[in-house]
């Protein structure tokens, strides 16, 4: 009986592979887009065939793993941190405030599309729609039009106009998921590692 059951367990554990290998092929073009390289990405130390995905954040010396996002400025320095209310209708910071200068140049966080530049209730603001985030800067205002397409890292605007507390002495980055949800974008400037946990 240990010949069939060597056996059966051989075939287990190549169909456990496959199915990994079928999962990485399956997210790996999605966390590229998002800026997570396939270095990054650690397959599970056991074999299953139901997987979690798991995210570890790594020290700033890391570099093999790049960041789900980059930084607007070339040399950020925050000068108000993210603070979301408990309920929508508080008051809180719904962003991040980062000290630049007028004219700064701003850098795209991601690769992804303009979707709005203009005036909102008196500010000047440029956004940015990526895979999965809308990226607001204000105040800023940029010569693309609607619908350009920005990559990484590249300059798409500059720190200029109108804001309601910014003004010359920052830039204030928010940042929105597809439920229309704010969230910390220096949480996603940190490198982090994907891992596959067998359940």
């Amino acid at each position: 009986m240990l010949i069939p059951r060597l056996w059966i367990w051989k075939r287990i554990i190549v169909a456990s592979a496959i199915a990994v290998q079928a999962f990485m092929l399956h997210i790996t073009p999605f966390l590229a887009t998002a800026g997570i390289t396939p270095s990054c990405i650690k397959s599970a130390d056991s074999v299953g065939t139901r997987y979690s995905v798991v995210v570890h954040e790594l020290s700033s010396a890391d570099a093999a793993c790049q960041s789900q996002l980059g930084w607007p400025l070339q040399s950020p320095e925050i000068l108000s941190e993210f603070d979301l209310p408990a309920q929508t209708w508080l008051a809180g910071h719904r962003g991040v405030d980062l000290i630049a200068h007028e004219g700064e140049l701003l850098l795209a966080p991601e690769s992804g599309t303009i979707s709005f530049a203009g005036k909102v209730a008196g500010k000047d603001v440029v956004s940015i729609q990526g895979m999965r985030w809308l990226h607001s800067f204000e105040p800023a205002v940029t010569s693309y039009g609607v619908g350009t397409t920005i990559t990484r890292s590249s300059a798409f605007a500059e720190v200029r106009g109108s804001s309601d507390h910014c003004d010359s002495l920052c830039v204030h980055w928010g940042v929105r998921d597809a439920a229309k949800q704010y969230r910390d974008p220096v949480k996603m400037t940190r490198r982090s590692k994907i891992v596959l946990k067998a359940l």
